[in-house]
């Protein structure tokens, strides 16, 4: 819709997400939140920062063989998303080229929409570690 979105609101959305991509699975989801100052964003900035953890999820979904992924929720001074699970690693991403192609469009397309909304994007990931994202708006 185009009406602003709550903090609070976002971050619900956010988990009942997870909950459905991860509920035929084993994985063990964690959530924290921090929601000090209940502010609105842009209905846009809402949807798209909503796509980016969207992506960043079905990847550790899909591609990262996590048995743990945890997702955070801050909002102070800043909103601060973290996103990160303890799969592979982006260096151990599956070698089948499509599967290779997939994760670095889906890269892409994070990058993108962090880039064209000021949402500043951070990435964590080591071969066997896992992988972290943190935005913050």
């Amino acid at each position: 819709s185009d009406a602003n979105i709550q903090v609070q609101d976002f971050s619900d959305k956010l988990k009942t997400f997870v909950r459905s991509l991860f509920k035929h699975s084993n994985t063990k989801i964690t959530f924290t939140e921090d929601i000090q100052n209940e502010r609105e964003m842009n209905a846009l900035l809402g949807l798209n920062l909503y796509r980016i953890c969207q992506e960043i999820l079905n990847n550790a979904f899909k591609y990262a063989s996590a048995t743990e992924v945890n997702v955070g929720m801050q909002s102070g001074e800043n909103i601060i998303i973290t996103l990160s699970d303890n799969g592979i690693g982006l260096d151990a991403a599956p070698s089948l080229k499509e599967q290779e192609l997939e994760v670095h469009y889906g890269l892409q397309n994070i990058r993108k929409r962090a880039e064209e909304f000021g949402i500043s994007l951070t990435l964590y990931s080591k071969k066997g570690k896992g992988t972290k994202y943190m935005l913050v708006v």
